[in-house]
């Protein structure tokens, strides 16, 4: 699962990219009601593969926490952090697809 950014942006080194290709990490805390994800983002899918380093965009929140219920919301952490992701970037104006492989 990925996450692909749509719109171009800078980064913090003044470069503009079209694309972007983002990995997330997410955690629950340990009373379960929350969840910590923080996100990468990568030129493209072969530069994380090859063990490239991040860039870093102008526009990114690369943390979220959020309140989560696992009685009433999916166990699968990841995806409800590629979620709320999408979320928090469109509320931003960037579009952002979640990629399941």
């Amino acid at each position: 699962m990925s996450l692909i950014l749509n719109t171009r942006v800078n980064t913090i080194d003044g470069m503009s990219v079209d694309t972007a290709y983002g990995r997330v990490a997410a955690t629950d805390s340990f009373k379960g009601d929350a969840i910590q994800a923080s996100l990468d983002w990568y030129v493209d899918e072969a530069a994380f593969l090859a063990g490239r380093n991040a860039i870093y965009l102008e526009a990114e929140p690369t943390q979220s926490f959020f309140p989560y219920n696992r009685d009433v919301e999916s166990k699968d952490i990841l995806d409800l952090a590629h979620d709320q992701f999408v979320t928090v970037y469109a509320a931003n104006g960037l579009s952002v697809t979640k990629v399941l492989n």
